[in-house]
């Protein structure tokens, strides 16, 4: 008489046996046991910390709705996120402190003082505009670094998002001068096989060799995940 064989999976446990619970693996996204303390795909020791997901839970998650939409996710999926230094900005604030300065020696015109009140606010306030300005438009380029993608987020009244896959990436180059060693900044260059993105540039980024470091660690990792 035939014996008939019923195989569990993770969506259909077997009559009778124990309900498990499950996750997704927070460096590889594959599906793992909740209570597992190390990733048996992409072999990451997972700490108790870890952002589990349970079968009631969704599986496929879009990462740029939760980038975009929820401060406290972006934290947990990327380990940097960071704007372009202002000390980029630094010669262009001192160019606007030069001007607002040079605008006070208006009441050294005898012929001009009677309006010289009127100008220097004025330019203090056109001034100050523009120091506003720049400022946003530096704070509002955000890049973002997880173990398996690189966001840039740009755009002050609009956003734009563009991304790669660190599994795509062919190459990388960190340049730093002398100050931004000093001050611990620089542009990463990443250059990769999507044909949407081929370059992507963060610009003037803090904690720049750090990243830089990162990057080539988690594309080294999942260079030996077998696919």
């Amino acid at each position: 008489m035939p014996v008939l064989v019923q195989r569990a999976s993770a969506d259909r446990p077997v009559a009778g046996a124990p309900l498990r619970s499950f996750k997704n693996c927070p460096f590889c996204a594959e599906r793992i046991l909740a209570s597992a303390k190390k990733c048996r795909f992409c072999g990451e020791h997972l700490d108790d910390k870890s952002t589990s997901q349970t079968n009631e839970e969704p599986l496929a998650v879009s990462p740029h709705a939760k980038a975009d939409t929820d401060d406290d996710m972006t934290e947990i999926q990327f380990a940097y996120r960071v704007s372009t230094s202002q000390w980029d900005n630094f010669f262009k604030y001192t160019v606007c402190l030069v001007v607002a300065v040079l605008a006070s020696g208006v009441y050294l015109f005898p012929a001009l003082r009677p309006y010289a009140g009127v100008i220097f606010f004025s330019v203090l306030i056109v001034d100050f505009i523009v120091v506003f300005l720049i400022y946003l438009g530096t704070r509002s380029s955000r890049c973002f670094v997880g173990p398996e993608r690189v966001e840039l987020h740009t755009g002050v009244f609009t956003r734009q998002i563009d991304w790669i896959s660190l599994a795509s990436i062919q190459d990388m180059q960190l340049r730093q001068g002398l100050i931004q060693r000093t001050l611990k900044i620089g542009t990463i260059t990443i250059k990769s096989l999507d044909e949407t993105t081929p370059v992507l540039e963060l610009y003037q980024v803090p904690k720049a060799r750090k990243i830089f470091s990162y990057i080539q660690e988690q594309v080294a990792r999942l260079k030996r995940i077998p696919r």
